[in-house]
Formats: structure tokens, C-alpha cells, sequence
């Protein structure tokens, strides 16, 4: 008898979802607005609507006996509304998710980071008497028209407070202190209300924010990094996250890491791609299945709490070409890269139109190598830059 796990998207960026339903044995099924989804290539079952319509998905699922008779999991590897939905899907029929009050927290960053400050959890509106600003649009996603300003005009200084407001929210940027320091990004996995930290790396960014360079181990200290693992375990608990991803970024500035934003998701910029299996050895994504459909849980946690006590043997570095060139014509990748004892990947990405300084950059490079190496890896790494 086949169980089978639902995709909510059958994108690129789904593929290793879909792959690691597929290695478990299950039947895999998956929705896409695009009937030409690279996804569906995987499938053995296809509905072509928007992942973001929940009643087209529920009418999908039960349209067909086979599939909801033996559904054993629903997931998402999105962002936003389309977790959600997914969520409320595998809700409707009875399958691990988590509660949509849950969710529903991360929806607003200038909110829940207000109840961060209450669960003493450093954020940038912490710092007083910035130098500087950073201004985001209220609806921007993934660093577009991001902006740094010395000073504020005083209604945008009164708009960034959480409090009730007859102006729209969407109409309001989101505005904090611009703060200066190390970034890194902190992925996890929540099993059973318990968040466990999988991976944390270094980001380096670009002039236009777009991220420059993912770096593994990070270099913070112990005592950070544990702080920051921390900060995730109080956010999963208090918010009530029960299953799933989680990501958090921070900026570490005097040994102090400020919480930048978090949410119940995979993320990309091939951290859970490519460099956690790299330099962890876990699978990532078959765990995550298993996750969403609440099998084998104990096991999923015995892998998390052993890669925890294992020491660290492998370092990479990810590193993108930068927006620039991308309009310098065809992508060509250096000789010399495919010759580097540490070569890993190197692959062109789709240059999209728009303001989102990191769907322009035209292609993206791995290199590995032993954590001894790692300084050296990211000097070789921009020399590729």
C-alpha cells in the first residue's frame, strides 16, 4: 500500500523535497500554478493550481480516493502564505502541522519583534542612539530596496512602533537600527516542540546587500553560538512551533547576537542544499519528510542529538557571482576552478528582472575542503569572485 507525501510547489526549489519523499518510498503528489514544474517530473500525481488557494488544494486531495486515503504528510519548501497554507492543509487532514496561531506570529516583524524584547532576546531596536538606519518596505521580501539612512524624518520614526496606527500597515515601512557586525544565519529542524540546530554559518555580503559569500564553521565563539542556539530554542517553545524548519539570522556585535529575523522555514541559498550534507553528512530533506509526517521521530532526533556531539571535519564555502556581471554576456566559469582540490560545484543561476539584489546574480560556486582549510578556502573563493 502506498502512502504519500504533497508538495505544496513543484518549483526548482522543491526538487530536493520531492527527491527525499521519493528515496523513502513514498508515492509523491504536488501542486504548481506552473503545469510546465520541473516537479512534476517527480510526481505520480500533479494538480496544476496555486499552492496559495487552499479549497482548490483540499478539492484536489479529495478528488482523488487513492491519494487521500493514504496521505501521510504535507509540506512546503516556501516562504510566507505558502507555508501556511500548507500547514492548514495537512491540518485538514489530521497530519502534523503547526498551529496556525504559530505561523500566524512571524507574519509580522515589527510585532514579533517586540515580543522578542519581552522574552529577552536582543534585537536591533535594542541599540540606542543609532548611527544609522535601516529601512525595508513593509511588503519587500528577500533584501529588495533595502536602504541605509543617517537620520529619520520624524513620521517614520514614529510608524516603526508596533502599536495600533490608523495608517496601513502595508503603507508603513519596517525601520530599526542599522547595526554593523558579524552575520550569520542559523538553520534548525523542530521535532516534537524541540528545535535542534543543524547548521550555522557566516554570511559576507555585497555593497548592494545582496550575500556574497555562506561560510562553514563560523568563526563567532562558543559562548555566541550557544547564545544564539538558545534564542531558537525560546523562540520554537514560547511561539508553539511543533514540526518542521526554522531559520534565524543574527548580528553578533561585541560578543552580543542581535536577532534579525526568523521564521518556520527552509531558506535557500543552497545552505540546506548543498552545504549541509556536505559538511554534516544528515539528509536534510528525507528528514524533513519524515518530519512532516510524523514518522520515525525518535530516530530524527537521535540524528540530531549525535550530530551535535560530533566534532566538526569539514569546511565549505559558498560563494556568488555578484550582480554586476551579470550583464558581461555568457557565464564562463574559470579552468582553474574545476582544477581546485576543493572544487564542489559551480552552476549558473536564472538572472531575474526586478529589484531583489539576490535573483541577480548569474551564478554560484562550492568549495570543501578540512576545517583546517577554511581561512584558505575563502581567500580562493574570491579570487573566483
Amino acid at each position: 500500500m502506498t502512502q504519500y507525501f504533497f508538495s505544496c510547489g513543484a518549483g526548482s526549489h522543491q526538487l530536493p523535497l520531492l527527491l527525499a519523499a521519493r528515496s523513502l518510498g513514498l508515492g509523491v503528489a504536488a501542486a504548481d500554478l506552473n503545469e510546465a514544474a520541473p516537479g512534476f517530473e517527480l510526481t505520480d500525481r500533479s494538480f496544476v493550481c496555486s499552492i496559495l488557494n487552499r479549497a482548490a488544494l483540499i478539492d484536489a486531495i479529495e478528488g482523488d480516493d487513492e491519494l487521500r486515503r493514504h496521505l501521510a504528510g504535507v509540506g512546503c519548501r516556501s516562504y510566507g502564505k505558502a507555508v501556511e497554507i500548507a500547514a492548514s492543509l495537512a491540518r485538514h487532514f489530521s497530519l502534523p502541522a503547526n498551529p496556525h496561531r504559530s505561523l500566524r506570529f512571524f507574519r509580522n516583524k515589527a510585532r514579533y519583534k517586540k515580543t522578542m524584547q519581552d522574552w529577552q532576546i536582543p534585537v536591533p531596536a535594542d541599540v540606542k542612539q543609532p548611527a544609522k538606519y535601516i529601512v525595508r518596505p513593509a511588503d519587500g521580501h528577500a533584501k529588495e530596496g533595502l536602504q541605509i539612512v543617517d537620520c529619520l524624518p520624524e513620521p517614520l520614526l514614529v510608524e516603526t512602533s508596533p502599536a495600533k496606527s490608523i495608517t496601513k500597515p502595508s503603507a508603513r515601512p519596517f525601520i530599526e537600527p542599522f547595526i554593523e557586525g558579524s552575520e550569520c544565519i542559523l538553520l534548525g529542524l523542530i521535532v516534537q516542540g524541540t528545535f535542534y540546530p543543524v547548521l550555522l554559518s557566516d554570511r559576507f555580503r555585497n555593497a548592494d546587500f545582496s550575500d556574497r559569500m555562506h561560510v562553514f564553521p563560523s568563526s563567532l565563539p562558543g559562548g555566541v553560538r550557544y547564545e544564539m542556539v538558545e534564542h531558537c530554542r525560546r523562540i520554537v517553545r514560547r511561539s508553539g512551533l511543533e514540526n518542521g524548519p526554522f531559520l534565524a539570522e543574527f548580528i553578533v556585535t561585541g560578543n552580543t547576537p542581535y536577532l534579525v529575523e526568523c521564521a518556520p522555514e527552509v531558506g535557500g541559498e543552497f545552505l540546506a542544499d548543498d552545504m549541509i550534507p556536505a559538511v554534516t553528512g544528515l539528509p536534510y530533506f528525507e528528514m524533513l519528510v519524515h518530519i512532516y509526517s510524523g514518522t520515525d521521530s525518535e530516530r530524527m532526533r537521535r540524528l540530531l542529538i549525535e550530530h551535535l556531539e560530533r566534532e566538526r571535519t569539514q569546511a565549505m564555502v559558498i560563494g556568488f557571482l555578484p550582480p554586476a556581471s551579470a550583464d558581461s554576456g555568457p557565464l564562463l566559469f574559470s579552468p582553474s576552478l574545476y582544477r581546485h582540490p576543493g572544487f564542489y560545484s559551480a552552476r549558473p543561476l536564472p538572472v531575474l528582472p526586478g529589484h531583489r539584489p539576490n535573483a541577480r546574480r548569474p551564478g554560484v560556486i562550492a568549495l570543501t575542503g578540512h576545517v583546517s582549510e577554511r581561512d584558505r578556502l575563502m581567500q580562493d573563493m574570491e579570487g573566483f569572485l
